[in-house]
């Protein structure tokens, strides 16, 4: 493949029909929700390459994989096929400047018009002092708030939302385009697993789509249990240091 005056571009692996699809993305943010929950459908829907995006603005450098081989990081596109055409969006990270997020986003909206992309849903982290279980969102248009109120969504009133995330639906709203983003509740430090399935559970009463869970409660106990393991020793490094300074 030749590669003239390097910009975001794609390179196709399917060209399948698609009619009337949604594009879910989760992309490296806050946690990894939204990285977490899209993976997780692909890999429980079996969801098919579609193409990959690859761009200058991206981190400048290759990773190397299992078999010792190198690749750029890209963003990836797959495919499902069920009630609702779906488009995912997944990858190993987002623009690293401004300008960039702007570029990729740009491509990605124009890349889906082919596949009749109607509606996005971004999904992402929000974080919270208190790490709770809540989901916030936010709409392109006030009256989705109504369609989706019976699923106890906190839609916010002010803020912003940074990155794809965010810009996936601002720049798809001037195109026309309806959308959603999903924020599950964490504490932001910390890869977030049981946001993910927080989201997960909601997205998929939207789509109608029925997903086992059971991989993900093993991720979420292990990370549960790593924080525990992370309370008790600073708790017992705290109780050390009080007995050394008080003896």
């Amino acid at each position: 493949m030749k590669i003239e005056n390097m910009e975001t571009f794609i390179v196709e692996k399917d060209n399948p029909e698609l009619k009337n699809s949604i594009l879910i993305e989760g992309l490296p943010g806050v946690g990894l929700v939204g990285k977490i929950a899209v993976d997780y459908m692909i890999s429980e829907l079996k969801a098919k390459k579609l193409a990959d995006l690859y761009s200058p603005y991206m981190p400048h450098q290759a990773l190397i994989k299992r078999k010792s081989e190198v690749e750029l990081i890209k963003n990836e596109f797959y495919y499902y096929r069920g009630k609702k055409d779906i488009i995912f969006l997944a990858g190993e990270a987002q623009a690293v400047d401004i300008f960039g997020h702007y570029e990729i986003t740009s491509k990605i909206l124009d890349y889906i018009e082919k596949y009749d992309v109607q509606d996005i849903f971004t999904l992402g982290g929000f974080a919270t002092k208190e790490g709770g279980k809540r989901i916030f969102g936010a709409v392109t248009d006030p009256k989705i708030v109504k369609k989706y109120e019976k699923l106890n969504i906190t839609f916010m009133k002010e803020g912003s939302i940074v990155g794809a995330a965010g810009l996936l639906l601002g720049m798809g709203r001037l195109k026309g385009l309806k959308g959603v983003c999903l924020l599950g509740e964490c504490p932001g430090y910390l890869v977030a697993p049981k946001a993910a399935k927080a989201i997960l559970e909601v997205i998929t009463k939207i789509l109608g789509i029925k997903m086992n869970f059971e991989k993900l409660d093993e991720r979420v106990k292990k990370t549960e249990e790593f924080l525990e393991n992370i309370k008790l020793l600073e708790t017992t490094e705290d109780k050390n240091i009080k007995e050394d300074y008080i003896g």
